[in-house]
């Protein structure tokens, strides 16, 4: 089929979103399709060079818009800074200041808003595909592909909005307004099929959304890279990923980690939360290239659940393409915590523990003895190329 995929985003700059991008595009490229991507130009931005692009499928750049450019937060490479000298910079918060003023001027998509006009203007490619099929973050992703349809620069036989996390709900957006819920109704008003990667968060989404239930469902996060061969079993621990407080508390495992005495690699932001011990590393977030080494050399690798909204870590997809141990971490209500447990553990891939210092070195006592039932190897489930056919299958394309 003739596949159309907009990622508002520049698909090299180093985030969680943008590997869930390239594993997508890899799927559909891996089934056999013809895909064309219209994504952000690379001119000007902060590249990630391990970030690769799958082959196979054609790429249409846009430039972003220029105060974007000069406005944007800080990228993976100016982390380093710590929060508290972050705090403490006046030029950070002017800057911060400026961008949340402009942005007021351009929507609910903010400085977003130009590249997706300018894509919409500027694109005149094939005007006939099987699927359109838009990815958000950013969520400016589905109003380009609304608008193309719209316009009928673009015919399809469907339109597929995948939303690796809600707009309106979304754990990070503490703005809530009312124009971000009546804009995100539109968005799914206007697509054939919407898809989340959560059970939690569809849930969520049906109750806010109750008349566009009907075209709702969810599938798995694909994996974005696979290990290609076991490395030799070790004790270390490894935390890779954000944990600012407010979305997840890291707390209780730190501190299991140092009466448990064990050997822990944290990275990740904000990187002056904890202080290092003999035992514990602490860094700030790597690139993937970095990132993957550490990996390597961690033995068992940990992942924590948010503290509420039931949007899961896109971490332990990955994790579970690997032939290390996984811990997971559960927060969120004890119901969020069942529905979670419910869904992964018939892999009999990851161990589990509730997010309290008790629990959690219970947890990491059991994973250093050992558990024959959990089995340490990839999981094809999570494959690209699975994700994509589940995801055709329940949208009625196969």
């Amino acid at each position: 089929m003739k596949i159309l995929v907009v990622a508002g985003s520049c698909l090299r700059v180093n985030s969680s979103a943008n590997l869930c991008h390239l594993a997508y595009i890899r799927g559909l490229v891996e089934n056999g399709h013809q895909v064309q991507v219209l994504c952000v130009e690379e001119k000007g931005q902060v590249t990630d060079d391990s970030m690769v692009l799958p082959e196979g499928a054609q790429y249409c750049y846009f430039p972003d818009n220029f105060l974007y450019r000069f406005m944007r937060p800080s990228s993976w490479k100016q982390t380093k800074n710590n929060l508290q000298n972050q705090r403490k910079s006046w030029k950070t918060n002017i800057i911060a200041y400026l961008r949340k003023a402009v942005n007021s001027f351009y929507g609910p998509f903010g400085l977003h808003g130009a590249w997706a006009k300018n894509v919409v203007r500027g694109f005149n490619a094939q005007p006939y595909y099987d699927v359109v099929i838009s990815l958000s973050s950013p969520v400016h992703s589905h109003w380009v592909a609304v608008q193309l349809i719209k316009k009928k620069k673009v015919r399809c036989k469907k339109h597929i909005e995948i939303w690796e996390d809600p707009w309106y709900l979304d754990l990070y957006n503490r703005q809530k307004n009312k124009q971000q819920f009546t804009m995100e109704k539109e968005l799914l008003s206007a697509c054939d099929r919407a898809f989340y990667v959560s059970p939690l968060t569809l849930q969520y989404q049906k109750e806010l959304f109750a008349d566009l239930a009907g075209k709702m469902d969810w599938v798995a996060l694909p994996y974005y890279y696979k290990e290609a061969q076991a490395t030799a079993p070790n004790h270390h621990f490894g935390y890779f990923g954000d944990y600012f407080p407010f979305s997840r508390d890291l707390t209780p495992f730190y501190q299991a980690a140092k009466q448990s005495n064990v050997s822990v690699c944290i990275c990740g932001s904000p990187e002056s939360l904890f202080e290092p011990t003999e035992k514990i590393s602490i860094y700030p977030r790597l690139d993937l290239a970095d990132l993957k080494r550490r990996e390597q050399e961690t033995g068992i690798l940990v992942c924590l659940a948010n503290k509420k909204g039931g949007q899961i870590p896109g971490k332990i997809y990955q994790y579970a393409a690997t032939y290390k141990k996984v811990l997971f971490i559960l927060d969120g209500t004890p119901a969020e915590q069942e529905v979670l447990r419910r869904f992964l553990e018939p892999f009999q891939r990851f161990y589990f523990c509730r997010n309290n210092a008790a629990d959690i070195k219970k947890a990491l006592a059991e994973i250093l003895v050992g558990n024959s039932q959990i089995k340490n190897e990839p999981l094809e489930s999570f494959s690209p190329a699975h994700i994509v056919r589940q995801i055709f299958a329940k949208a009625g394309l196969l």
